[in-house]
């Protein structure tokens, strides 16, 4: 497949190396990541997976060692996130759900930062307050694409991640553990990718 059919919108296997290559063309070179989603997931490997699979992982994401809150190629955290979730899959039941569980896992180190002790504070016990504040936390992750809430009714909204490659399933685990650190019941997130570098997340709570 040439690097112009991967640029198109045609529907590619979720977690095949030709939707990984999809993805890789449309990235802006530009576009970066905080370390610590990197540290994250490669500390997910190297707990669950091992030394020679972490290697494999590292040289993916073309680094060894990364600052949690230095910025670093999207391109580079792409290759790194499906490296290590074909590397997983066995383990969590597929690719997808590998993708999902480095998502989750990122989650308590993001919560841990000044960032994300901030929105903790600020939201309180209030869950809609919390989710306010994800668009005022997307750009401290990611400079990447763009994030808008709108709210559907007083307990569900939707965020709408505009130029973001990152697959669905990671933004979903990220984004429901997030929010259960202060609703751990009735918490439904859902992710569609709805355009190659569109994605609508719907949340609700009870």
């Amino acid at each position: 497949m040439s690097d112009s059919d991967t640029a198109r919108d045609v529907v590619l296997e979720f977690g095949s190396r030709e939707e990984l290559a999809q993805r890789l063309s449309l990235a802006p070179p530009r576009d970066m990541a905080r370390g610590f989603i990197f540290t994250t997931t490669l500390n997910a490997v190297r707990n669950e997976a091992g030394e020679a699979v972490l290697k494999r992982c590292t040289e993916a994401a073309e680094g060894e060692t990364f600052i949690p809150f230095f910025n670093y190629p999207i391109r580079s955290l792409l290759r790194l996130f499906y490296t290590a979730a074909w590397e997983l899959g066995a383990r969590h039941g597929g690719f997808e759900r590998a993708m999902w569980h480095l998502g989750a896992r990122s989650a308590p180190e993001f919560l841990q930062s000044v960032v994300g002790k901030t929105l903790l504070s600020l939201a309180g016990a209030n869950v809609k307050r919390l989710v306010d504040g994800i668009p005022v936390a997307y750009p401290t992750i990611y400079s990447h694409g763009s994030c808008l809430l709108s709210w559907t009714e007083e307990n569900s909204g939707q965020l709408r991640l505009h130029g973001n490659l990152l697959p669905a399933p990671f933004i979903e685990g990220a984004v429901f553990h997030v929010l259960r650190a202060l609703h751990p019941s009735a918490l439904f997130v859902q992710v569609r990718r709805t355009a190659p570098m569109e994605n609508v997340l719907t949340l609700s709570w009870e």
